[in-house]
């Protein structure tokens, strides 16, 4: 789909009613109900602005779709019809019925300011090529993956009528991103370059696994792809000190293994970027990997406990002001066989309410922690330096041999290792 909005010369965006079959306002008399107000005031004609356009899609149905994602961020050219007027949005410019801006023979600016006034704002796009190399840095995939960041944290709180489709919607984002510099390809939903931290996703509300219209389980419960709900990227992992030395995808009927490049931030590193396969640019080989349903590796695990204590109940603040005003979202001491608090875990509210007594966990570890941020664990134990903890995934082992993940925690160095701990092959499902 990413190529019939990046080649056409430009997208009918229908952002008004709240189905296909609500029309295009103003396209035939009678169509619109909003009237704009216009008055005389001491001999001057003056009118009350229409919303910008950023406003006017803010509140639309069209605003909360998953499809609809790829229409605004792909889209060179749009012709956008809201409740309000049509407005003309491209490459540089943004142009809408009540406000004139067109100037002959002069260079038009997207904006028309007066003091502390923007009468006209772009709605986000991607423009693949020349928005995105501004993300660049010094050509590693740092740019890529914080622009990667923010589109998945909205694209996740976006509705699908057909839960089948989540993956084939954010697919069409990522094949764009694909092409540009700094990137190395996606699997299941999740960015290669920064993989580890994009595997340690957070929710940002009450999750519920992505089914199909069948009830079904359709997607890895590793990737965010498969959860139902608002999820956010931080950036967590140390990328000079990577503890997983090999990942594998499987993907496809026959159970085929892909190995996945390993990307540093480091720039030289990022240039020996695979030339052909699904990782370069061309991403010949991706749709297979990009729905990869497992994903194996070699790795610790260690089994803790949890009691359904806060970590606020311990006296501590809690895990940080980020996270503080997300009411469905909470964090739970973890605890090892003798009852030392090692870690904490973030769960939503709903998972984190089922616990009421000590239970067991399996955890994997998945890198090195880089950001002092959520790392707790009893301080006359253990060190307070945050380079001495371990970024973890809380799972659950199947009936099959495998895992499902279940949330993502930070265990310190020393509780792990002085725990229940040991290298196994594991499969994540």
């Amino acid at each position: 789909m990413n190529w019939i909005y990046e080649l056409a010369q430009f997208t009918i965006v229908a952002a008004a009613g709240s189905d296909a079959e609500a029309g295009l306002p103003g396209l035939s008399p009678g169509t619109r109900s909003r009237l704009q107000v216009v008055g005389e005031v001491q001999g001057i004609d003056l009118a009350i602005p229409f919303p910008t356009l950023k406003s006017a899609i803010a509140s639309t149905k069209w605003n909360t779709r998953g499809w609809t994602y790829q229409e605004q961020l792909l889209s060179d050219t749009a012709i956008i019809f809201t409740p309000h007027q049509v407005y003309f949005q491209c490459d540089r410019k943004v142009f809408q019925e009540d406000v004139h801006i067109e100037l002959e023979g002069r260079l038009r600016n997207i904006t028309w300011v007066y003091p502390g006034i923007q009468l006209s704002s772009s709605m986000e796009r991607l423009n693949t090529f020349r928005t995105l190399s501004l993300f660049i840095h010094e050509g590693s995939p740092i740019g890529i993956f914080e622009r990667y960041k923010q589109i998945m944290e909205i694209y996740t709180r976006r509705d699908f009528g057909n839960p089948g489709d989540m993956l084939a919607g954010f697919s069409g984002i990522t094949n764009a991103f694909q092409r540009a510099p700094g990137s190395m390809g996606y699997v299941a939903g999740l960015s290669v370059a920064g993989f580890e931290d994009a595997l340690l996703w957070i929710p940002k509300r009450n999750l519920n696994r992505r089914r199909d219209l069948e009830r079904n389980i359709i997607f890895p419960s590793w990737s965010f792809i498969g959860w139902e709900g608002g999820c956010q990227i931080e950036w967590v992992s140390d990328p000079e000190q990577p503890l997983v030395p090999e990942w594998y995808v499987i993907h496809g009927g026959e159970e085929e293994k892909t190995r996945l490049p390993i990307v540093t931030y480091n720039a030289l590193h990022f240039r020996n970027r695979p030339t052909s396969g699904p990782f370069s640019a061309t991403g010949v080989g991706s749709w297979g990997v990009a729905h990869a349903h497992a994903l194996e590796f070699k790795t610790s695990v260690g089994s803790f406990y949890l009691t359904g204590k806060r970590h606020f109940e311990r006296g501590f603040p809690v895990l940080s002001r980020r996270y503080a005003s997300v009411a469905q979202v909470v964090t739970l001491c973890v605890f090892d066989e003798e009852e030392r608090w090692v870690g904490t875990v973030m769960m939503t509210e709903l998972e984190a309410g089922k616990i009421h007594e000590r239970v067991r966990r399996d955890f994997l570890v998945i890198s090195t922690r880089g950001s002092p941020v959520g790392c707790y664990a009893d301080s006359s134990l253990y060190s307070r330096d945050w380079k001495k903890a371990l970024n973890v995934l809380m799972v659950e082992r199947t009936t099959a041999g495998g895992f499902e993940r279940l949330a993502v925690g930070v265990v310190h160095k020393d509780g792990w290792n002085a725990g229940n701990s040991g290298e196994e092959y594991v499969r994540l499902v």
